[in-house]
């Protein structure tokens, strides 16, 4: 428990909860939210499930470069083309039916990477003895801010009947995601230095 309090009252761990629980929002979002996205561009019920499938193992590849994309000399320009990738995926996923495949394509592709590079930085700490501790608050704290994820984009579809603000907020968490991102980083360096 001491342990924990040392970690918690770290901002470097703080912006590792960032990182794990913006990546884990935007993917379970998805993962609650994409059949009903797609049937809303004029989907059948059952290819909107096909694109979930698929949409799932696109995430496989990035999620083995998270250690290469965190402790790259490029991590900057990494993170900003995940971004950007990602939230053109998002922002395609509402503008009709044909766009939202690429959507689907380019989401799933970014999906796995996030994920990746928070585990790397929760394992990458100064001292190995930190990351059960780290693991500990940046997972249970991330996860609780995840949860968030689903049930707000429901509410903001619920409120305007279409997922056009729900896309807008997921696209802002997205950049939140990137600047935490880079901070972890950044922090992560000075400590090895």
């Amino acid at each position: 428990m001491t342990r924990i309090r040392a970690v918690a009252a770290r901002p470097g761990t703080w912006l590792i909860v960032l990182v794990m629980g913006l990546q884990s929002l935007a993917f379970f979002t998805l993962v609650n939210w994409l059949p009903t996205m797609l049937t809303d561009q004029g989907w059948s019920p059952s290819s909107a499930g096909i694109a979930l499938g698929l949409f799932s193992l696109l995430g496989f590849p990035g999620s083995l470069l998270g250690t290469r994309v965190l402790g790259s000399n490029r991590r900057i320009t990494w993170i900003a083309a995940i971004t950007a990738t990602y939230v053109a995926g998002l922002v395609l996923l509402v503008l009709g039916a044909v766009p939202a495949a690429f959507g689907v394509l380019l989401c799933g592709l970014c999906q796995g990477l996030p994920l990746a590079i928070a585990l790397s930085a929760i394992a990458h700490q100064h001292d190995p003895s930190d990351v059960p501790a780290v693991s500990a608050v940046g997972q249970g704290a991330g996860y609780l801010l995840a949860s968030v994820g689903p049930v707000a984009v429901g509410a903001l579809y619920g409120a305007s009947a279409d997922f056009v603000l729900a896309v807008t907020v997921l696209a802002v968490m997205m950049g939140i995601w990137a600047l935490a991102t880079v901070a972890v980083g950044r922090g992560q360096d000075a400590a090895t230095a």
